[in-house]
């Protein structure tokens, strides 16, 4: 197993060793929060990939495979994914003039009965995109059944009056609140003064089950270093997640016990310059899941790491075992410029070391 310390308390483990055809690239694993020992789940192999991801226009196709950790940073990759009742779904939701490019960026939730839901992206790429965010769920990974999505394309206008389509994907699941409703993260878009920003939107939820609720934008890049100016200590704050912003996980309370707020990973990147993508990093964040509020993002990315030309994206996260007492690392599922996976161990200590003075551990 290869390690390497990038960044103070960040451990780069292992890296995944392509199995794949010459052609094919894998990324976007989420782990199924069931199974330990292996560690399996699914994740989005791309069969064919049309331009550099690194330039924006490129287009991916895309498949859902099942996969296994065999060892740290090492995942075998199985079977692609059966879900009943799919193409049948996607026929019925086609929207005209576009190109379904196959499902996308997998989430995994296991709701108490132990019932699998998997949620991923349908996308329908043309001059208009249109995007869905899926959800499939059954007894196992090898049982699924298509549901309707949870979140389908909202027509809608700038706040200039020019329209255009949001869209949903990249689930962040978050515990209910007191009445019993889930504001959940998920990643959506918006159009402003032509820039195409990324934004972290809420979703209301009484169930895993759709459709949800559209309650708006809780993080945007355009508006960071207004509504967290008390943060910005220099003229690069807030600079890594300039344009885009995506969620990754919640790191399970019990990892670094607050009262009220949870930590979360997001991803951010920076602003394109002619065409050209800035850099996609992970980020910390504090979440509210009573409210649905974020008080807090992280001025400054958690890490970089210069193997990586233009994406670090993270897609889960897995605390380890307990060393004393409480957890003291999590091991953080990213893939590398859209091709690869990588897995980076992170302490505890790093984290709280970047949390703000109003967050209380217990």
């Amino acid at each position: 197993m290869q390690s390497d310390g990038i960044y103070p308390g960040v451990v780069r483990v292992g890296q995944h060793t392509n199995s794949l055809q010459p052609s094919e690239y894998i990324m976007a694993v989420a782990v199924n929060p069931d199974i330990h020992m292996p560690l399996s789940g699914v994740a989005r192999i791309v069969t064919k990939r049309q331009g550099d991801v690194a330039i924006a226009g490129y287009v991916d196709h895309s498949e859902l495979h099942k996969v296994t950790r065999t060892y740290p940073g090492q995942w075998n990759v199985g079977k692609q994914l059966s879900i009943s009742g799919l193409e049948e779904k996607i026929r019925a939701i086609y929207p005209d003039n576009t190109d379904f490019v196959g499902l996308e960026d997998p989430d995994i939730v296991v709701d108490t009965d132990g019932v699998i839901h998997l949620f991923f992206t349908i996308p329908f790429i043309g001059p208009t995109n249109k995007i869905y965010l899926g959800h499939a769920k059954g007894s196992s990974l090898d049982t699924l059944k298509m549901q309707e999505p949870v979140m389908r394309p909202l027509n809608t206008t700038t706040s200039h009056g020019e329209p255009f389509v949001r869209g949903f994907k990249e689930l962040c699941p978050s515990p209910p609140d007191s009445t019993g409703t889930s504001h959940h993260l998920v990643e959506s878009n918006d159009l402003l003064e032509s820039i195409s920003y990324s934004t972290i939107a809420i979703t209301n939820a009484k169930s895993l089950d759709g459709p949800w609720e559209f309650a708006g934008d809780v993080v945007h890049p355009a508006e960071l270093t207004t509504i967290y100016a008390k943060y910005v200590k220099n003229n690069n704050a807030y600079e890594w997640c300039g344009e885009h912003v995506s969620p990754c996980r919640l790191i399970p309370k019990d990892f670094i016990v607050s009262d009220r707020y949870r930590i979360g990973i997001l991803n951010g990147r920076e602003r394109s310059k002619d065409g050209v993508y800035g850099k996609f990093r992970p980020g910390l964040f504090l979440y509210d899941p009573e409210t649905g509020t974020v008080p807090w993002v992280d001025p400054s990315p958690l890490f970089d790491d210069l193997n990586a030309r233009t994406i670090i994206f993270a897609s889960d996260l897995v605390v380890n075992e307990k060393v004393i007492g409480r957890p003291s690392t999590i091991t953080l599922m990213t893939h590398i410029d859209d091709s690869y996976l990588q897995e980076y161990q992170i302490s505890a200590s790093i984290i709280k070391n970047r949390l703000p003075a109003f967050f209380t551990n217990k």
